[in-house]
């Protein structure tokens, strides 16, 4: 490699390097759940849940049951039909419910691990080859 191609092979190296810093990556993905609503179930994430009569109400910190009653760790606001904001609700009657469901954020340890190590080894490879001049 001359010099030239070799000035500029390292500063792409550089960046790479600057780029991936580190190359540590972590991979989440959101997994709705469905939420039992039998008695004393409690879910401490955000939580929807939707009326028989077609409104949602939404427990953003989550939500228990108990006896026969959903209850909110926060109050819960209500959206109507057409999503417009309508009431707060601190507990919904189960015979109301038609639906519940809540979101997990769950961390990919193997996505994570293999983009971790691949993006590692590409760096590594980089400094190698501009360390040693190129290839033949």
């Amino acid at each position: 490699m001359t010099g030239w191609w070799r000035k500029r092979f390292v500063a792409l190296a550089i960046l790479i390097t600057w780029v991936t810093s580190g190359c540590v990556h972590i991979v989440r993905h959101a997994e709705v759940l469905e939420v039992p609503l039998s008695p004393e179930s409690a879910v401490e994430t955000p939580s929807k849940l939707q009326l028989s009569d077609g409104s949602v109400v939404l427990f953003p910190d989550g939500l228990w049951v108990h006896a026969d009653t959903v209850w909110g760790r926060e109050p819960g606001q209500q959206f109507n039909l057409s999503l417009s904001p309508s009431s707060e609700r601190p507990f919904v009657p189960t015979t109301e419910v038609a639906s519940a469901v809540t979101v997990e954020q769950k961390w990919d340890v193997g996505s994570s691990l293999l983009l971790s190590l691949g993006g590692s080894a590409v760096v590594v490879g980089l400094w190698a080859i501009a360390i040693s001049g190129g290839v033949p």
